[in-house]
């Protein structure tokens, strides 16, 4: 069965255990939603693709946006100031050749291992581990 398949699934059943939050989330006094941000690292990839950079929106308690390929949409959690759980994530299923595929894969992945964000001083988005390592960088 298909990677992207079997994250379809597992988020499908996961569904019911999503929570949202409203309002405007922020760190070091900028807002992470109401804004589209520009993946440009993703750990275990490094830089993107630059023609196929993932994209992704926080708003409302929902995030969407682009996987390099495919449109992703689902939910997410703040916890406090800079705490954040993503709910499951639904995808598209559009065929993507390598290495957009990869870089995709590898990107939707991260959520699941996501549990807090910081945005620094230059406006970079840092998406993070339970234990603090920086698993998506992103730009406005």
């Amino acid at each position: 069965m298909p990677d992207m398949v079997r994250l379809l699934i597992a988020t499908t059943a996961l569904a019911s255990l999503a929570g949202c939050s409203t309002g405007a989330s922020k760190s070091g006094g900028q807002s992470l939603t109401g804004t589209e941000w520009t993946v440009i690292w993703v750990d275990g990839q490094g830089d993107t693709l630059p023609e196929k950079k993932p994209t992704i929106t926080f708003e409302d308690g929902k995030l969407f946006g682009t996987g390099s390929c495919n449109r992703f949409t689902g939910g997410f959690t703040k916890d406090g100031a800079s705490g954040l759980k993503f709910g499951p994530v639904a995808t598209t299923m559009m065929a993507c050749p390598d290495p957009i595929h990869s870089q995709e894969r590898m990107f939707l992945q991260t959520f699941d291992t996501i549990s807090s964000y910081s945005i620094g001083t230059d406006g970079t988005l840092s998406l993070k581990s339970a234990s603090g390592q920086v698993m998506v960088k992103a730009h406005r």
